[in-house]
């Protein structure tokens, strides 16, 4: 109960609409999760660091990360949630974008979604994506509003997608907003 206490205390200050520019940080922050399929480390640097911390295999977190750079995300806040535990983190902290996941869903009452090659509604579609598909964020707009996504295990399909069209929670049970 603490753990969602704080995290909504969160949701309503930094991210009301999934994603944000914030004046804390020279770069807009998104939420994610990750139920890594086998243990990942956090480094301190993109791909290169001193391992901070490792996501053990199976077990479920949530973060708030902002910032991709050479195929990492930098943990905005320095903390990991999960289940009931926050898990302060020393330091910068950088995750891998493969262990970033969301949720594809589809506020429009779709089956499918729309991926475009670029981040624009008049973009061409360069693909479809199913409700509950998993996906990586590779990039996000600087207004937030526009994720550039991979879709898990197809990496053939990349593009973009509103940002309101995916889900951070690990359950994919955003259909709230």
């Amino acid at each position: 109960m603490k753990r969602i206490i704080l995290l909504a205390a969160l949701l309503a200050i930094a991210l009301p609409l999934y994603a944000q520019e914030d004046d804390s940080y020279d770069f807009t922050i998104i939420q994610g999760y990750s139920v890594p399929k086998e243990d990942v480390p956090i480094l301190s640097a993109p791909g290169t660091g001193k391992c901070m911390f490792v996501l053990k295999k199976g077990r479920t977190y949530e973060f708030l990360i902002g910032h991709p750079k050479d195929g990492w995300w930098h943990l905005a806040e320095g903390v990991l949630f999960s289940g009931e535990e926050q898990i302060d983190l020393p330091g910068d902290c950088w995750i891998p974008v493969s262990a970033v996941c969301l949720h594809v869903i589809n506020p429009y009452k779709k089956d499918t979604l729309a991926v475009r090659k670029a981040p624009d509604e008049d973009a061409p579609v360069v693909g479809t994506v199913t409700v509950g598909l998993v996906v990586h964020p590779l990039e996000v707009t600087e207004a937030g509003d526009w994720i550039r996504m991979v879709v898990d295990g197809q990496p053939d399909l990349t593009g973009w997608v509103e940002s309101s069209c995916l889900c951070w929670l690990a359950n994919g049970d955003c259909m709230w907003h």
